[in-house]
């Protein structure tokens, strides 16, 4: 069974790669709350030389007004079969296009798939991994007020799995954008990333629509950039996520303020056990 499974796979694999064996290709992966939304629309901009927005076209497919990208966000939670059908749906759609940008979250990937097309151009995001718990922290908690349960977003060992997964891709052939870097565009990273892919135009985006905007402010305005690299001070720590980072090499994804920090809280807490 295994077997016949895997030769479907990749059958679609193939089917896929050749309906987008004509066009530049753009597979971004990240996790949830790491930025995904704002790297797409920025590097639309940029793909595009101009400010852009998307347009629904059904389900989780969009384009832009001139119709020049197609995005299909979040594939892999729709599974191999509902990605192809999107294809079939938006065929003609493709066809007109330039650009095909497909987004994975909390995805890994170690084999072939149809999700990453042959030739595709593949694109890591990463954030500081405390920032992103302190979003996914939040953003469960604000639900919960609502009644809502959002188990996507889950911190355990699998969301680590993941998180060292992205941090390491750059070894597997995938290329690294770090929304902080991004954000402080420190030692003009922005240029120096566009310019591997042959890129120039750099235009900021607007407010994230797909993602939902910020974790903490939503939609309502843009928080500055020493809020959003600094979300980590503002939640409290549970004791049981503080405890994932004392497992395996989790502590590694840390830079050295984040590690501090860490040790701190943890220290702090087994004071008063």
């Amino acid at each position: 069974m295994y077997k016949v499974q895997k030769f479907l796979w990749f059958l679609a694999y193939i089917y896929v790669s050749f309906i987008f064996r004509k066009k530049d290709v753009y597979v971004v992966n990240g996790l949830r709350r790491s930025g995904n939304h704002a790297f797409i629309n920025w590097f639309t901009n940029a793909l595009e030389k101009k400010p852009t927005t998307y347009e629904v076209l059904q389900g989780n497919v969009s384009q832009t007004s001139n119709g020049r990208t197609i995005f299909f966000n979040e594939v892999n939670f729709f599974g191999i079969m509902t990605f192809i059908s999107m294809i079939r749906l938006q065929k003609s759609m493709i066809a007109k296009s330039s650009f095909i940008i497909i987004s994975l979250e909390d995805y890994v990937s170690n084999n072939i798939t149809p999700f990453i097309p042959k030739n595709a151009k593949k694109i890591s995001i990463t954030r500081s991994s405390l920032n992103i718990i302190a979003s996914r922290l939040h953003k469960q908690i604000e639900l919960a007020k609502s009644g809502y349960s959002r188990g996507d977003m889950s911190i355990d060992a699998a969301f680590f799995n993941r998180l060292n997964w992205i941090h390491n891709s750059e070894n597997l052939g995938w290329l690294i954008w770090n929304y902080d870097s991004w954000l402080q565009n420190d030692n003009n990273y922005r240029k120096h990333f566009l310019n591997s892919f042959q890129l120039t135009f750099d235009l900021s985006p607007e407010m994230s629509k797909e993602g939902g905007g910020s974790s903490f402010t939503g939609r309502k305005n843009n928080p500055d950039i020493a809020q959003l690299i600094s979300r980590w001070k503002k939640v409290e720590w549970p004791g049981r996520v503080l405890d994932l980072f004392l497992k395996d090499n989790n502590k590694e994804t840390l830079t050295r303020n984040e590690k501090s920090f860490v040790e701190e809280k943890i220290a702090n807490s087994k004071l008063k056990e």
